[in-house]
């Protein structure tokens, strides 16, 4: 399991949860500058739900929370390799930032 599937799984799940519905967006014109700055809002509100709403990075605590929450068995060194991953290899206790948390939405297509 690498961190951009738990990442899916996890907001899939957490939106679920939260009973968010889908709202239209604007088609680009006259609102995006309102686009970016929902979207910067999704970021930190989707990073809060991991971080239990604190503004810090992503924990190997918070991801063995997670995985619990989502009835995951995954392996401790499963999870200290998707925090590396997440990171470019700059160590377990440093956790996953905002921005690398930001990157991995996009990439797993829950951030445009």
């Amino acid at each position: 399991m690498t961190f951009l599937h738990f990442f899916e799984v996890s907001a899939i799940h957490q939106n679920q949860a939260a009973g968010s519905g889908d709202e239209a967006g604007s088609d680009g014109e006259d609102g995006e500058g309102e686009d970016e700055e929902a979207q910067q809002a999704e970021i930190d509100e989707a990073l809060r739900l991991f971080t239990k709403g604190m503004n810090r990075p992503i924990s190997l605590h918070d991801l063995r929370d997670v995985a619990g929450t989502l009835k995951e068995d995954v392996d401790e060194s499963v999870l200290r390799a998707m925090i590396l991953e997440a990171n470019g290899n700059k160590g377990v206790n440093r956790g996953v930032g905002r921005d690398e948390f930001a990157e991995l939405g996009a990439r797993a297509g829950v951030f445009r």
